[in-house]
């Protein structure tokens, strides 16, 4: 009789360690839960470069400015619908929750003035042209010249 006294305490604790284990295991889950509902996954891709982390709602990032490939300027930050410049502070919300939040750099080609390029190339053509018009009106006068030498001769 002691005997099964003792099986059932063991089984009377073993039954509360495991319903006390169960309790933790939900809580910490709510836990768990409430802490991913407060993360915003953030990607931010500039040239070469992505950066992909976890942010909380209510943090603030810094929008610096990123490495400016050659022959371009940097115009901002976009999230698709917003373009941020260099030097803002951007909160975290929970509308990014979701979808995250994905920073593009917008990049914008530095525009050339190339008609001083284009007179100069059309200067020197046309006088190119204008010198070999000229070289062939000079032939034709020293053929003609040269010819009525010769009949002149006979």
């Amino acid at each position: 009789m002691v005997r099964i006294n003792a099986i059932n305490k063991m089984i009377v604790v073993l039954a509360a360690a495991v319903i006390f284990a169960s309790l933790v295991c939900f809580a910490l889950s709510g836990l768990s839960a409430k802490a991913q509902e407060d993360t915003v996954a953030v990607s931010i891709n500039s040239y070469r470069k992505t950066r992909v982390e976890d942010r909380s709602v209510g943090e603030k990032i810094y929008l610096d400015t990123p490495v400016i490939p050659e022959g371009y300027t940097f115009a901002g930050w976009s999230d698709g619908v917003n373009l941020y410049p260099s030097q803002t502070e951007l909160e975290i919300t929970s509308a990014y929750i979701e979808d995250g939040l994905n920073l593009k750099a917008i990049y914008e080609p530095i525009k050339v003035d190339n008609t001083l390029y284009i007179i100069i190339g059309s200067s020197v053509g046309g006088l190119t042209l204008i010198v070999l018009i000229l070289a062939i009106i000079i032939i034709k006068r020293r053929k003609r010249a040269l010819q009525q030498e010769r009949t002149a001769q006979e």
